[in-house]
């Protein structure tokens, strides 16, 4: 694995997923996972879910609160 990114293929689709520069790894590994399993189609979709993982890494992770009608 590359330090600063990670190529995952998942469902015949190669996600190339850039790591955040304060990013554990650990971190990283879950929030790459988290947006392959999106599967987004488009690079406007995969952008949208790229900047929902940090919100859905915060909530999970860094136990912060974010208003309920944020759709993860």
């Amino acid at each position: 694995m590359n330090k600063e990114h990670l190529n995952i293929e998942y469902n015949g689709i190669n996600f190339k997923i850039e790591r955040e520069p304060t990013e554990s790894y650990d971190l990283f590994y879950n929030r790459a996972w988290y947006i392959v399993k999106k599967e987004p189609k488009t690079l406007e979709q995969l952008n949208e879910i790229k900047k929902k993982s940090l919100i859905w890494k915060n909530i999970n992770f860094m136990k912060m609160k974010y208003d309920n009608k944020i759709e993860l």
